[in-house]
């Protein structure tokens, strides 16, 4: 435990954040902290009750209680439960308080050495801080403490494989569908693997490995369809979308991948009606409407394509994806010939997300389209002092790979890659 820790009387803050919710009030289903505390009140050293309701806490943005409440939680449990330390390790991170979330992964191992979800968030968090050697070294740690275990082994195969490592990427690969055949994740990684090496008959026989682990996975429908239409083979591109779309009826991102597949195949009416069934589904999933307006636009249907951005930004006009809305559409207006316009919604797009490249060269671009050479090059030297990241080839214009780009992110999370 922290030495010299006073305990802080969260309790008495969630009454504070809840408006007289008291801990020991009966449980409901609308009332799980409640519940939780009641947990806590009753078994005070047993460490479940203070993740779930550090966890619930900090899904909820009360970040200061939540981190009192794992600090008691260690205290109760004398430092010794490795699974309250990681969640405490998991918050810091989020807060970016990445030294003290370092120690943190340190005492949860410490806690329990085979405490293998310990050594992979530490591991995940080093990768996110760009130290591989760091994470390599952390993953192989965990390996030797906690013998077979598919999500190191599958983690440290995606470093290997990205520090160009085939064989051995292949091997931990192997290793991990070995552990546990019905890991969907491992089959897919693999599947990438191969597939991005040109082994396309392996490929698709890891493709089919993880159908055959996960029928209803929608990341494996959709990575194999887009491998094949990569490839050329459309048909069976399509076939693929059609049978993931019949196993999974109401998800909303495979069918806008499908409709995605069908306007590059120059299907633009089936398309649109793939579309309208994925807004019906979801009508809260903004790249949805992004894509049916990047579509709309190219297929020079101004208006309809404004309709489709204004209704993404109708959900919610401050995430990344409102970004990415403002970008697509300034570049809209920007072709349009409304200049003023275009240029008000790149600086929405870059006030919602300040490192959005493509807002920024999109942006360059207007001035210097329209003579404002000057001032185009004040904007990219903004752009360049405030990047930590400088990237020799940015897109002017929203393509097809930036739309399926939203739905690939949820692949890579799947393969616990940020």
């Amino acid at each position: 435990t922290t030495a010299g820790h006073q305990s802080c009387d969260w309790q008495a803050s969630w009454v504070l954040f809840t408006g007289g919710g008291h801990p020991c009030a009966t449980c409901s289903s609308a009332s799980l902290p409640n519940c939780l505390f009641k947990c806590i009140k009753d078994w005070p050293c047993d460490g479940r009750a203070y993740v779930a309701l550090g966890n619930s806490l900090s899904k909820q943005g009360k970040y200061k209680v939540a981190r009192a409440v794992y600090e008691d939680g260690c205290q109760a449990a004398q430092g010794e439960n490795a699974y309250i330390w990681q969640a405490w390790a998991i918050l810091e991170e989020k807060c970016g308080n990445i030294a003290k979330a370092r120690k943190l992964f340190d005492a949860s191992t410490v806690a329990d050495l085979k405490h293998s979800a310990a050594w992979h968030g530490w591991a995940m968090l080093e990768l996110r801080q760009c130290n591989t050697k760091k994470a390599r070294e952390l993953l192989s740690k965990g390996m030797k403490y906690c013998a077979a275990n598919e999500y190191l082994l599958q983690t440290l195969a995606l470093i290997e494989s990205k520090a160009g490592n085939f064989d051995e990427a292949r091997a931990l690969f192997n290793h991990a569908t070995d552990c546990n055949p019905k890991s969907c994740a491992s089959w897919l990684a693999w599947a990438q693997l191969e597939s991005e090496q040109g082994n396309s008959t392996m490929a698709r026989y890891l493709f089919q490995r993880g159908i055959e682990a996960s029928p209803r996975n929608r990341y494996v429908w959709q990575a194999w369809a887009l491998f094949e239409a990569k490839g050329g083979n459309k048909g069976q591109a399509r076939n693929l979308f059609q049978r993931g779309c019949e196993l999974n009826p109401k998800d909303a991102v495979l069918h806008q991948a499908f409709a995605l597949f069908e306007y590059q195949c120059s299907h633009s009416d089936t398309a649109r009606e793939i579309f309208k069934k994925a807004v019906a589904l979801d009508p809260n999933h903004q790249p949805i409407w992004i894509g049916w307006g990047w579509m709309e636009w190219k297929e020079g249907n101004l208006e309809e394509a404004r309709a489709f951005y204004k209704r993404s930004l109708a959900v919610n006009s401050q995430n990344m994806d409102a970004a990415r809305t403002f970008q697509a559409w300034g570049i809209l207006e920007q072709r349009d010939g409304n200049h003023g316009m275009a240029r008000e919604l790149f600086k929405r797009a870059l006030k919602v997300d300040s490192q959005n490249v493509a807002a920024w060269m999109s942006w360059v671009n207007l001035e210097e389209e329209i003579g404002n050479t000057i001032r185009a090059e004040e904007i990219r030297n903004i752009y360049l002092q405030q990047r930590t990241v400088i990237v020799d080839e940015l897109p002017l214009e929203m393509k097809l790979s930036s739309i399926f780009a939203p739905a690939m992110d949820h692949i890579m999370s799947l393969l616990n890659m940020e």
